[in-house]
């Protein structure tokens, strides 16, 4: 990661610098997209180093529909953050980074006048460039930590119950956001007759973003967890229609193999062009073309 080394504070927002701890320099980390949630900071001193993310844009269609279909700002979520992680360390096997601070949007006349920011411990760990079967064993077992957390409510993380029915508000934001961005109506009629199928009573710990370079790796093995913005509760089997598109055919098998040792694989057959059409809506993982999304292989039979 290439990184611009900038010693003078006055590089950092004003409203920011009264509110950090002390430190010797700042180096500021280029945004790896244009649509970046976050403004990256590396913060050090001559006793430890902290990771700092501004949240500068969200106004993507992911964050849309985060807000729209979950309920979920994260400007005015970041203030939770603490909490989350702690949720999440118990949960999962794998390290994740300490909340120094996390702080919300304030509000002033219904805007903002100073940004939400997160504070972190610097986790050790390199980028995941090839994932192996060891990191997808992992990765199973920290979804099987998640997954055996369930709750009767879906939505924000942190927030009030949401009294609306999941399948109806579904239909509803594939129906606007398909309208939006010109999604062809046979794929959008197909969302919605699988909205039909819908049937789940709890819901569970999931990041619709999920992808491998939100962890880090050392020696072929995963380390930690370091992107933790997104976590909503919603149907597992979300998660299973986003891990066809990010593994193999062979990890997704192994996935699941280690993943039934534990828990029951969700049958996605009838609802998978649901959570589909969403995830392309959402851009995700950046595919633009939707005839090649909603046609990939299906891995899960």
């Amino acid at each position: 990661m290439s990184k611009t080394k900038q010693t003078n504070k006055n590089h950092l927002p004003a409203w920011l610098l009264n509110n950090l701890p002390t430190f010797n320099s700042a180096t500021h980390i280029p945004q790896r997209f244009d649509d970046s949630t976050h403004e990256l900071w590396l913060l050090e001193n001559s006793a430890s180093s902290c990771f700092l993310k501004i949240c500068s844009n969200t106004s993507s269609p992911f964050w849309q529909i985060m807000q729209s279909l979950f309920g979920f700002d994260l400007p005015q979520q970041i203030g939770n953050f603490a909490q989350l992680y702690r949720f999440i360390d118990a949960a999962t096997p794998l390290q994740i980074p300490t909340i120094v601070t996390a702080v919300s949007a304030q509000q002033k006349d219904n805007s903002s006048y100073h940004n939400a920011y997160i504070l972190s411990s610097l986790v050790a760990g390199e980028a995941v460039e090839k994932p192996n079967l060891i990191m997808v064993e992992q990765l199973a077992e920290h979804i099987v930590g998640l997954h055996q957390h369930t709750f009767t409510r879906w939505g924000c993380f942190y927030g009030s119950p949401n009294n609306k029915q999941w399948p109806e508000t579904l239909v509803h934001i594939l129906q606007d956001f398909s309208a939006q961005q010109t999604i062809p109506t046979e794929y959008l009629a197909e969302a919605i007759d699988a909205c039909k199928h819908i049937e789940t009573a709890e819901f569970v710990p999931i990041m619709p973003d999920l992808r491998w370079d939100q962890f880090l790796q050392e020696d072929g093995e995963l380390t930690a967890l370091v992107d933790l913005d997104a976590f909503v509760l919603a149907p597992r089997e979300l998660d299973f229609v986003l891990l066809e598109y990010l593994l193999s055919a062979e990890h997704y098998a192994y996935f699941c193999q280690c993943y039934s040792t534990a828990l029951t694989i969700p049958d996605i057959s009838e609802v998978r062009p649901a959570y589909r059409l969403l995830l392309f809506l959402m851009q995700v993982l950046g595919e633009t073309d939707i005839d090649t999304w909603m046609n990939a292989d299906c891995l899960q039979t």
